[in-house]
């Protein structure tokens, strides 16, 4: 502390002592030595002896007050810090969910714009580019060849292929999942069995993505 004081801060000084001085005389004012009362217990007519037990006592209270209050600033202390913790908690949790849905719904626009270039082709393991109207039940199999566009990078895309038989039921199921993606036109396929026991008439096969169906084609099955 500097010892050259302006004017203003003497002033400033010699007014914060003589507040302290009236305080200090007003406590002193307030406060009674033991003589004093004393006096007052008899004058009351109660019992002297009692005055140092009810001191302690008196003591004790403080004391006990004292403890309450740290104990009571230290739970509030406790429920402020805990506030927090949980107040930050549930922004983080916010905004995470907030993110995954966001991403979600990215990703869902992106797959509702898949599309086919072009219908899908019934072809034998050997491709040559054409699509079979009609084949027959010799044990070979059969391919469902698709190629889909708008297809967004960086993703893995879930397929289902599902093989009909002229009764409406799925005969063969195909389900998988394709490496991640890196252009926008994908070529993908699923593949099936028909023997013998393979009803025959007209078949449908279907490709969803998720939960929408990208292509569907018909053939027959002699």
């Amino acid at each position: 502390m500097s010892s050259q004081l302006t004017e203003s801060q003497v002033a400033r000084v010699v007014a914060e002592v003589s507040r302290q001085a009236q305080l200090r005389e007003l406590d002193e004012r307030e406060r009674l030595d033991r003589g004093q009362v004393v006096q007052i217990l008899k004058e009351l007519k109660l019992p002297v002896e009692l005055l140092d037990p009810a001191m302690r006592e008196l003591e004790r209270r403080e004391a006990e007050a004292k403890a309450q209050a740290g104990y009571d600033e230290a739970l509030a202390d406790e429920r402020r810090r805990r506030f927090w913790i949980i107040g930050s908690s549930v922004a983080a949790l916010l905004v995470l969910v907030l993110l995954v849905g966001f991403f979600v719904q990215r990703q869902r626009r992106a797959f509702a714009s898949i599309t086919t270039v072009e219908p899908g082709r019934i072809t034998r393991a050997a491709d040559d580019g054409g699509s079979l109207g009609t084949v027959t039940r010799d044990a070979s199999e059969l391919y469902y060849r698709v190629t889909l566009e708008r297809v967004p990078s960086g993703e893995n895309l879930s397929l289902r292929c599902n093989w009909i038989d002229p009764g409406g039921r799925v005969v063969k199921q195909n389900s998988w999942e394709t490496r991640t993606t890196d252009k926008s036109v994908w070529a993908t396929s699923c593949r099936c069995t028909l023997g013998a026991s393979a009803q025959p008439g007209t078949w449908r096969v279907e490709m969803l993505l998720g939960d929408r169906v990208v292509s569907r084609t018909e053939f027959r099955v002699e």
